[in-house]
């Protein structure tokens, strides 16, 4: 059955280029954050200690692993692309609310 005209090998890259960028992002994502708790600008704001600095890299984590529960969850419930949507929405919104803040 072909997927938006690609088969095989052709389907097999289209889908494997996204999922590679999907996870060097994950791994951009998390490696931002540990800069940004040095960045003095930060820290001048925020005051933080490094055990809550920790607790504040792990949260990432957390909510990483969190997402991919719910999604094995829901998956088979709602099904694939209501789970992805609804990510999707979960995902702007977070970005609208860190991006509005000072």
């Amino acid at each position: 059955m072909p997927y938006v005209g690609l088969k095989g090998n052709g389907l097999l890259a289209g889908i494997t280029c996204p999922a590679g960028i999907g996870f060097i992002l994950f791994g951009y994502d998390d490696g931002v954050i540990g800069g940004l708790l040095t960045a003095d600008s930060f820290q001048s704001q925020f005051h933080l200690g490094s055990s809550l600095q920790g607790t504040v890299t792990s949260i990432f984590m957390i909510g990483c692993f969190t997402g991919c529960l719910l999604t094995a969850v829901f998956n088979g419930r709602w099904g694939r692309k209501t789970v992805a949507h609804l990510g999707s929405l979960v995902l702007s919104l977070g970005a609208a609310v860190q991006a509005s803040s000072f």
